[in-house]
């Protein structure tokens, strides 16, 4: 997997398939593979956004937002990274739904 994991032309190939195109399962695929610099912006992250920024945002908008505030909070958090962010977030919003 690791091999892949950065290779356009598999992401590509992946988002051929009917019905991935916006890539989100293929980035949730490489969170579960170990890759710490990924958000999924599904729709308890896209929530959370919305609710905080009072527009929506979109899922490539979101993952360039988190890694912002991923930045800036690792000066207080230094173990935090992007994945750690994405699943405080939505641990956050699954218990307010």
């Amino acid at each position: 997997v690791a091999s892949v994991m950065k290779d356009d032309s598999f992401a590509r190939a992946i988002k051929a398939i009917p019905g991935q195109g916006s890539g989100l399962s293929l980035s949730y695929f490489q969170m579960l593979c170990g890759d710490e610099d990924l958000a999924k912006p599904d729709r308890h992250v896209l929530a959370f956004l919305a609710e905080q920024l009072g527009y929506a945002a979109t899922p490539q908008d979101a993952q360039a937002l988190l890694e912002e505030a991923t930045a800036k909070l690792r000066q207080r958090y230094p173990a935090l990274t992007l994945r750690k962010l994405d699943h405080a977030i939505w641990n956050c919003q699954r218990g307010r739904r």
